[in-house]
């Protein structure tokens, strides 16, 4: 991709200094406009923390299976929800719908909302399994501060 698209740019802009990350599922293809092209950081989770949670087949299949589940809940609903991941971080996901077909779900996430709880889930699920805690512990993203 040559030059930013304005799409980029305001994620970029939103994103900035902080942890927080900004995701768009395409389940339509409108992705592969050329003015709705992203960078690929911008179409899949990419985060440190996420690689982390998916380094075992364990981790992976509880990430594969909550997202799953995100997809199936913006199918039921357009209204947009918090959830958080089995790992223990916090998304906004929002299901966007154009001629009442869901066409994209934008995740703003990867927020560590407490950070005493988030560690205590990462010792349990990294029991459950088999991701390293340490390497979880390392990558997690930090707490967000009021103004973020």
């Amino acid at each position: 991709m040559e030059s930013l698209t304005y799409l980029q740019s305001v994620l970029d802009s939103l994103t900035g200094e902080s942890d927080i990350h900004i995701c768009i599922l395409s389940l339509s293809g409108i992705m592969s406009n050329k003015i709705m092209q992203l960078k690929t950081q911008n179409l899949t989770h990419v985060r440190s923390f996420c690689h982390a949670a998916k380094s075992t087949p364990k981790g992976a299949t509880l990430c594969l299976a909550c997202k799953a589940l995100t997809i199936q809940k913006c199918h039921k609903s357009t209204e947009p929800y918090f959830g958080t991941c089995p790992f223990g971080l916090t998304e906004y996901v929002t299901p966007v719908y154009f001629d009442k077909n869901l066409i994209c779900i934008i995740y703003v996430g990867h927020i560590n909302a407490e950070d005493t709880k988030f560690k205590n889930t990462i010792t349990r699920i990294a029991k459950r399994t088999n991701v390293d805690e340490y390497r979880l512990l390392l990558a997690r993203p930090k707490q967000p501060t009021k103004a973020q």
